[in-house]
């Protein structure tokens, strides 16, 4: 498969892999040309990136839910004050 050269390294730079790929004169100079197993790789990957940054998120979200609460007008002034 023909990507975009740009393409390819903004994924292995995501995914910190280096991917096999081959840059054939044929091709336009910003095109490489990556095989249908390195393509599949390179989604799984994507999605094992995805899946880890959705996880971030849920624990960012339940760290907020279990430890802040709001200040009361009263507490707000006591730690403007200190």
């Amino acid at each position: 498969m023909i990507i975009n050269t740009d393409l390819y390294n903004k994924i292995s730079e995501k995914t910190m892999t280096k991917y096999s790929s081959y840059n054939i004169s044929s091709f336009e100079e910003n095109e490489i040309y990556v095989s249908e197993a390195s393509v599949t790789c390179m989604l799984e990957d994507l999605l094992c990136e995805i899946h880890t940054l959705e996880e971030k998120i849920e624990d960012r979200e339940q760290d907020i839910q279990d430890n802040y609460r709001r200040l009361n007008p009263e507490e707000l002034i006591e730690r403007i004050e200190y």
